[in-house]
């Protein structure tokens, strides 16, 4: 199995995964926040998808989704927010419908599916900064997108757990 199949795997296994502990949750469930500085469920996927919408951008060229479609608009935010630095009040003010969330997160999975199917092994390998060259598009791949991926629905899964819901198969 090559790398970018194990990619496409494991990504998609991440986004089915997102959609599965998300899609039935009631809005109080989705803006619950066990702290007043934790993250909402609903923040977790959108977050997600900015970041992979970003990455692959850098990656493979072009303006992100959130930028070129308009994305950012209808959240209501800026052009330039990811969420890294949303405080504890962006956070519990972050409320967009778990729709708008979902098909943003869609567009970007499609985008990064078709990236990585059309990646070549160059592709792959090239450095993004070369200051930083063991930050290859594949390293950004595993780090920002897996790695970034998994933690997130990690969270997911414990904010679930705080609410007394388990986590879908």
């Amino acid at each position: 199995m090559d790398a970018k199949t194990v990619y496409l795997s494991m990504l998609d296994e991440l986004h089915r995964s997102f959609r599965a502990e998300t899609r039935d949750l009631t809005p109080e469930q989705l803006y619950f926040q066990a702290a007043p500085d934790a993250n909402s469920i609903i923040f977790l996927p959108w977050h997600y998808a900015r970041t992979e919408d970003g990455a692959m951008h850098r990656s493979f060229g072009g303006t992100p989704i959130w930028e070129a479609d308009g994305w950012y608009e209808k959240f209501g935010l800026s052009s330039t927010e990811g969420g890294g630095s949303f405080g504890p009040a962006e956070i519990a003010a972050f409320k967009p419908e778990l729709s708008l969330v979902t098909e943003y997160f869609t567009a970007v999975w499609q985008f990064a599916v078709e990236a990585i199917k059309n990646a070549s092994d160059d592709d792959l390998t090239r450095v993004l900064n070369p200051e930083r060259p063991n930050m290859t598009v594949a390293r950004t791949i595993e780090s920002l997108l897996i790695g970034h991926g998994y933690w997130h629905l990690g969270e997911v899964r414990f904010i679930k757990g705080l609410q007394g819901m388990p986590f879908g198969r």
